[in-house]
This record gives structure tokens, C-alpha cells and sequence, in this order.
């Protein structure tokens, strides 16, 4: 993983378990389900999304059981080809497969400025927002939507 990406993956933890902790909620790092048969060396920060789940209890392994995606949580992710943040909330998924899969309830979150070099751009370098920023998006986002309902059944 390059260092700019271990830089972005470092500010969303401390953000999110910013979020979780004082609400005694577990929170996750795990890699999407799309790119899980690609290397972990070969990952980029578009490959991670953290999971944070409003319910009590020990920390969660980073990498679930493979099959294991059943539960009520929030899931954020950093399209950083997009200069946003999408976190995921209040989709109800129930079985296995089917249109209900194309549907995705999600509210972006973007920076008033654009954040410096994110995109495509070759040798760009991105600085992450200020401690706090995505905190606040996310607790106001929190209070305003219920977390997602997966389940495997």
C-alpha cells in the first residue's frame, strides 16, 4: 500500500473509533467483498471500508469470516478517484441474491474545498481533512439514519 493511502487509512480509523468508542459501538476494517481474491499488497484505500456497528461489545477481527455478512451496521468507504466519502445506511438486504442487491441507500460526503491532488492524477498527493471533520459528518449522519440490515437468510 503506498504511504499516501497508509496516511488516508490511518485518519478514517481515527474517525471512525472517534464515532464508536465513546458510544461503546464496534467498528471494523475489512476489505470489500469485490477484491477479496486480489493480494492484500496489491489493495489501495479504494479496496478498504469500515464498518461501524451500533451495538456493544469486543472488537471485531479485521477480516471476517468469509461469509459471515449478516448483522445491522453503517459502511463507509472513500472513493478517492471522487474526492468523497459514501457511507452506507438503512438498506435492507435479505437473502441471498436478488434486485434488492442493486439497491444501495448512501449519502456522500464531500469537502466544501476540494481536498489537494485526490483523483487520478499522476504523482498527486492528497492531505487528509482535519482531525474532527469526518467525525462530525458522521455522527450528524448517524442521528439521522438507521444502519444497514444485512443478512444472509
Amino acid at each position: 500500500m503506498l504511504e499516501e493511502d497508509r496516511n488516508w487509512m490511518a485518519y478514517i480509523d481515527s474517525e471512525v473509533r472517534a464515532v464508536c468508542e465513546p458510544k461503546s459501538w464496534r467498528h471494523q476494517i475489512r476489505r470489500r467483498w469485490s477484491v477479496r481474491e486480489k493480494p492484500t499488497s496489491k489493495s489501495h484505500i479504494e479496496d478498504y471500508e469500515w464498518k461501524l456497528i451500533p451495538e456493544a461489545g469486543p472488537q471485531l477481527p479485521e477480516e471476517a469470516p468469509s461469509g459471515d455478512f449478516e448483522g445491522v451496521y453503517y459502511v463507509l468507504g472513500f472513493d478517492k478517484p471522487n474526492d468523497r466519502f459514501l457511507l452506507q445506511h438503512d438498506t435492507m438486504h435479505l437473502g441471498t441474491w436478488g434486485s434488492h442487491w442493486e439497491e444501495s441507500t448512501y449519502t456522500e460526503i464531500r469537502p466544501t474545498r476540494p481536498m489537494v491532488g485526490i483523483g487520478n492524477q499522476p504523482g498527486a498527493t492528497s492531505t487528509c481533512p482535519p482531525a474532527g471533520w469526518l467525525r462530525d459528518h458522521l455522527l450528524d449522519l448517524i442521528t439521522r439514519f438507521r444502519a444497514n440490515s444485512f443478512s444472509a437468510t
